[in-house]
């Protein structure tokens, strides 16, 4: 029993010393190069650490465990000429023990119009009005609302324009429209139930 109890406890051992611990500043300087590869310079600056992430929150020469086998970084983009409200952009990363790059996500939702160092080709709040006031809507009992969505169906951003029919504490009857946030079509024009959960 005692050479098996042995085996195991090296192979422990190389498991969890096998480049599994980092600091925090190997870690960022490796996602930092990452970043740099993926997006242009006049991007590059508007991106920073989110602030509620692990990293964000620990001293650059501590050393921080992968107990998943993942390291996890997650940079958050605020740039000037996207400045929607409800919606948040950035990316997630996973790197393996090693530091070696695995993946990035949430990219796609960085307009093309960023990337490109272009101005922005999306219809602004006004422009949508306009169209919506060409529709001919439901009474409403209260003004039309609308924000900017990123439709996880279509990987597109939309417009969602509520027309509310009905509205009490816990429940609303909406006449909705998705707005193709380039174009101006319209890609849904439906009547929909809302209701809250746990509302009392």
């Amino acid at each position: 029993m005692k050479p098996l109890i042995t085996f195991f406890f090296f192979v422990s051992m190389a498991y969890h010393g096998n480049g599994q611990n980092h600091t925090a500043s190997q870690i960022l300087v490796k996602a930092d190069s990452v970043l740099n590869a993926h997006f242009g310079k006049h991007l590059i600056e508007y991106f920073s650490l989110d602030k509620e992430s692990r990293l964000a929150k620990t001293d650059s020469l501590d050393v921080i465990s992968s107990p998943f086998d993942r390291y996890e970084v997650l940079y958050d983009l605020n740039h000037p000429n996207f400045t929607f409200e409800n919606v948040h952009l950035g990316v997630y990363m996973e790197f393996d023990t090693s530091l070696k790059f695995i993946d990035m996500y949430f990219d796609e939702r960085i307009p093309e119009y960023l990337l490109k160092n272009e101005n922005s080709n999306f219809l602004t709040k006004k422009q949508v009005e306009n169209i919506v006031s060409k529709i001919k809507l439901k009474k409403a009992v209260s003004p039309i609302t609308m924000r900017l969505e990123w439709n996880i169906h279509t990987d597109k951003y939309e417009w969602k324009v509520f027309n509310t029919l009905y509205e009490e504490k816990c429940y609303s009857k909406d006449e909705i429209l998705l707005i193709d946030a380039i174009s101006g079509e319209i890609n849904y024009h439906e009547e929909e139930e809302h209701r809250t959960l746990h509302c009392y």
